[in-house]
């Protein structure tokens, strides 16, 4: 059972599957093959305050073929890590189908864009097909966090994990602390209700009231 459920989109070919076996293992595999359908991996983290937490990972296909699968694995996910090739145009521009595909998300989903193989915009910037600003300007459109990594190097791989692990515990405190002011909270069945008399109600009474005071009205 797993307390958080992350889910990885992009492109086929963004560096998505090296990107999780980074976050996962530590390790780079330059021979990683696309993923068909998807993947799944897991992985504990463990909180500032020493609480351990299982983190569920699914590492989705790129390939418009498997666009209703990725729909799929993206349901309930607490966590989206959407993936482009800062060497690629078409991996960018590829964006714009990624992020509709959370709709199915869990509501309040923390989600982070990583713009991977930035050692290889480092020794050549040449080749770098997007610029951060560009990044950062999806980011800020979709209500993401924002990082350029490598798989390669771990260039912001640590950071990437540490800030879904830093989301999750804020949410989940944030969710014990409304649950315990809910509880607190006074509860309708303990308090009475007392209807008020309405205006025609008291019309009659009044009219009754003065007929005894005048002796009852008749003759």
């Amino acid at each position: 059972m797993s307390d958080l459920k992350i889910v990885l989109l992009g492109s086929s070919g963004a560096g998505k599957t090296c990107l999780v076996q980074r976050l996962v293992t530590g390790k780079f595999n330059q021979k990683e093959q696309s993923t068909m359908g998807a993947s799944f991996l897991q992985k504990s983290y463990k909180s500032r305050t020493g609480e351990t937490f299982e983190f569920a990972i699914w590492d989705t296909a790129g390939q418009e073929r498997f666009d209703s699968l990725s729909t799929f694995y993206t349901r309930d996910a607490g966590c989206a890590i959407i993936v482009y090739d800062m060497t690629s145009n078409n991996s960018f521009r590829d964006l714009d189908r990624m992020f509709p595909k959370l709709e199915s998300a869990s509501q309040g989903c923390f989600v982070i864009l990583v713009g991977s193989k930035v050692d290889i915009v480092k020794e050549d910037q040449k080749k770098r097909k997007v610029s951060f600003e560009n990044g950062l300007q999806i980011a800020k459109k979709y209500q993401a966090t924002f990082f350029e990594s490598s798989s390669k190097t771990g260039e912001n791989t640590d950071e990437i994990w540490e800030k879904i692990g830093e989301q999750f515990v804020k949410a989940k405190t944030k969710k014990k602390k409304k649950e315990i002011n809910k509880e607190n909270e006074p509860q309708d069945n303990n308090i009475i209700k007392i209807d008020q008399p309405s205006d025609n109600e008291t019309e009659k009474k009044k009219e009754k009231k003065k007929r005894k005071e005048d002796g009852g009205g008749c003759c």
